[in-house]
């Protein structure tokens, strides 16, 4: 096994928690999910907004096919 597979090893079994007892997270990491579940509500608030200003319906053209000339048509 070479050092850098050692260290790897070495690395990979350490015990990053610098706190001992303690069994998860934590209270600020509680706090950092809710806030950006907060911030993903107004988000989706804000787009719904915008969305319900967008008109989806394509235009109606003013000569139509009754009358008029329409923009497609060559001139005769």
């Amino acid at each position: 096994m070479s050092t850098l597979d050692a260290s790897i090893v070495v690395l990979a079994g350490s015990n990053m928690d610098l706190r001992p007892g303690s069994d998860g997270p934590g209270i600020i990491a509680f706090f950092i999910v809710a806030a950006l579940v907060v911030v993903c509500i107004f988000l989706y608030r804000s787009l719904r907004k915008q969305l319900g200003k967008i008109n989806f319906e394509p235009p109606k053209e003013p000569g139509g096919p009754a009358g008029g000339s329409s923009a497609g048509s060559e001139p005769t």
